[in-house]
């Protein structure tokens, strides 16, 4: 019995720094703004590419299964950048960043849905994978989209996925939209008719990448521009350079190579 007595208080004075163990991380944009990131029981994180006070590129990834594929991009801009600071730029960078992937998705249109969460402006878009069975871990859709953090920064997403519509793809959703800072009373609402509701077919030469989740737009980061695109598995890759391969099977593989 007191063997047991004593197990248990050693247990209790363990547990504060077993339930602090949790690996946390600080992302830092402009003015000081600092979002933090945590893992928990059933995700991982994992900054891939970090420059701070301007950008930070994360990678976040179930502890079971490969269920999802989820990066961030999230972006300083300041009020004398503003690249990102309406929701017809927004739109139009996330209308942008899709269109090179119609050429090997489902749909030949691109359709952007407004978010609104939390008060602040954004949209989304939705392609599906004509041949997910290519692609390591059969990911058939790719949501990309981009939602306005707070007056001084933006975020962009992609979220590789096998469903779309379940509670577990609308809990990962709210974990992007759960960033937000922007105030209520600050937020501009998305228009009635987005900007670019569809986008124009693409460029035959455009492939869809069911990986290509990442870089929701190319347009307005304030991230410096990659070279050169390596081939997958090549050592000191990361993901952004993974996600800019031209096909799913590709960049599949190159994100699961890691």
């Amino acid at each position: 019995m007191r063997l047991c007595s004593r197990f248990l208080t050693l247990l209790c004075a363990l547990l504060p720094a077993l339930v602090s163990a949790a690996e946390t991380r600080d992302i830092t944009l402009a003015a000081g703004e600092v979002f933090r990131l945590s893992e928990t029981e059933q995700w991982r994180f994992e900054v891939q590419k970090e420059a701070s006070g301007r950008f930070a590129d994360v990678r976040i990834s179930p502890k079971q299964g490969n269920s999802f594929i989820l990066a961030l991009y999230f972006i300083a801009d300041t009020p004398d950048l503003a690249r990102l600071d309406t929701p017809e730029k927004i739109a139009r960078s996330v209308s942008e960043g899709a269109e090179k992937y119609l050429a090997n998705s489902v749909e030949k249109d691109i359709t952007l849905q407004a978010i609104s969460a939390r008060g602040s402006y954004g949209y989304r878009t939705v392609l599906t994978d004509a041949d997910p069975r290519s692609a390591p871990g059969g990911y058939r859709y790719i949501t990309r989209g981009m939602v306005r953090l707070s007056p001084d920064s933006a975020l962009g997403f992609s979220l590789l996925s096998q469903e779309i519509n379940t509670a577990a793809y609308n809990r990962l959703l709210n974990y992007v939209y759960s960033f937000i800072r922007l105030a209520p009373n600050s937020a501009q609402s998305a228009p009635a008719v987005p900007l670019a509701t569809t986008a124009p077919v693409a460029r035959p030469s455009a492939s869809f990448s069911s990986s290509s989740s990442p870089k929701p737009a190319p347009a307005p980061t304030a991230k410096a521009p990659v070279s050169r695109q390596p081939r997958p598995g090549r050592a000191g890759q990361d993901l952004r350079d993974c996600l800019n391969l031209p096909t799913a099977a590709e960049v599949a593989r190159c994100t699961h190579s890691r």
